[in-house]
């Protein structure tokens, strides 16, 4: 009888987290990690840095991105969890690091050589966040950009 009881309490509290927040905000915390939403009815590709030397260019090696579904999709959060650089990496930042979050069309990430990307400059979208318009936001983001993001440096820019 106790292993059931025991069982039922974690079924419960399980349930619990999941209904009322992304199970990886449960699990890691904000603090670790940026949530994207996406708000368009495509699949989309996202890849996220901080200091590294290319700046605003694209590297020459293809990044590993995260695939975000459309947030109509999900089920039990809006938001899919990425750029996930280890415990401590967002405590690290400083005032004036950048971070930048690159988005691109699934389709053409999958399909298109990554040098045409590059060199053509193929995204949908660059966000480049200092750690304080992040905590602003709550390290949640969305695509295309929200209207609490508009006064975040982003190439295009925002548009109403």
């Amino acid at each position: 009888m106790r292993i059931y009881t025991i069982r039922l309490c974690a079924l419960i509290i399980t349930a619990s987290f999941l209904s009322s927040c992304s199970f990886f905000e449960a699990l890691v915390g904000t603090e670790y990690g940026i949530f994207m939403r996406n708000d368009t009815d495509k699949r989309i590709v996202v890849w996220g840095t901080y200091n590294q030397p290319f700046g605003t260019r694209l590297p020459e090696e293809s990044p590993v991105g995260e695939l975000i579904v459309p947030s109509a999709n999900l089920d039990i959060s809006p938001y899919d969890f990425i750029m996930a650089q280890g415990r401590d990496w967002a405590k690290s930042l400083s005032g004036t690091d950048t971070v930048r979050v690159f988005v691109f069309d699934s389709e053409k990430y999958e399909k298109t050589d990554w040098s045409a990307i590059r060199d053509q400059y193929l995204i949908l979208q660059r966000y480049d966040f200092t750690k304080a318009e992040l905590d602003v936001l709550g390290w949640h983001i969305s695509y295309p950009p929200s209207s609490e993001m508009k006064d975040i440096k982003m190439w295009p820019p925002y548009e109403e």
